[in-house]
């Protein structure tokens, strides 16, 4: 299911990732509407890095794991694939980046609960 909601001052379509088998929620997506002004997105995304610094410290530059929000091969060939910023705990990682496919932009948060991901894997082991 989708919900419009307001993070951390930017209204976006927030939708829970979950397990197969017990519906666990695992990871939670958030993204923009397409957002047109180059400059209105720059100003977006570094209101929220900022955000997400002073509450996490320094990000790291990394590329998003493969299969996260349509980012296959077919995207690396057409030059979608994106790099994002890591914020990393003991309780899990996000991951902010801008998203840019077909002349469309959007910010996009993605954060996964490091003890819920194990279970994920756990179940997807058992679904071979």
């Amino acid at each position: 299911f989708l919900i419009k909601a307001d993070f951390a001052g930017l209204e976006m379509l927030v939708y829970p990732l979950t397990t197969s088998q017990t519906k666990t929620v695992y990871a939670v997506v958030a993204g923009t509407d397409e957002i047109e002004e180059e400059v209105s997105l720059i100003a977006q995304y570094n209101e929220l890095k900022n955000l997400l610094t002073q509450k996490y410290g320094e990000g790291k530059e990394t590329t998003l794991p493969d299969g996260w929000y349509r980012n296959s091969i077919n995207d690396l060939e057409r030059g979608n694939a994106c790099s994002s910023l890591l914020f990393e705990n003991d309780k899990g990682k996000i991951y902010l980046y801008i998203h840019e496919e077909n002349f469309d932009s959007s910010i996009n948060v993605q954060y996964i609960d490091k003890i819920n991901e194990q279970l994920k894997i756990k179940e997807s082991q058992m679904d071979i």
